[in-house]
């Protein structure tokens, strides 16, 4: 029964609980950042502002740009960066003002009064 020692012994010394608390609470803020971009954000990038019943980014999403023979979906890219942006600037916000601490003094140096 030696090996089961050493195995104990290893997920004990390894912090392999903290890895799976980790990894279940990473896979849980996965599903709520999904879920922003989702019910949230998205309802506002595919708005129809022009009532013909299509969301108006569909046009741009659509987009392929054509090069030697090849179809490359330039548009749905710019849509994605779009989104992913637009979550980095709400995660940016949501860390600025609802976390608030001091501000680091980012590569420069106190100056000691006199």
């Amino acid at each position: 029964m030696e090996i089961i020692n050493e195995f104990f012994v290893f997920l004990r010394n390894n912090n392999i609980l903290s890895t799976i608390i980790a990894t279940v609470m990473s896979t849980h803020v996965t599903e709520l950042t999904n879920s922003i971009a989702d019910d949230l954000i998205l309802p506002i990038i595919y708005r129809d502002g022009d009532g013909d019943g299509k969301a108006d980014i569909k046009k741009l999403e659509n987009y392929k740009l054509s090069l030697y023979g090849f179809k490359i979906k330039i548009g749905k890219f710019f849509v994605v960066l779009l989104k992913v942006l637009v979550i980095f600037v709400i995660l940016f916000i949501v860390k600025k003002y609802l976390f608030l601490k001091e501000t680091p003094n980012y590569g420069g140096f106190k100056s000691k009064s006199n």
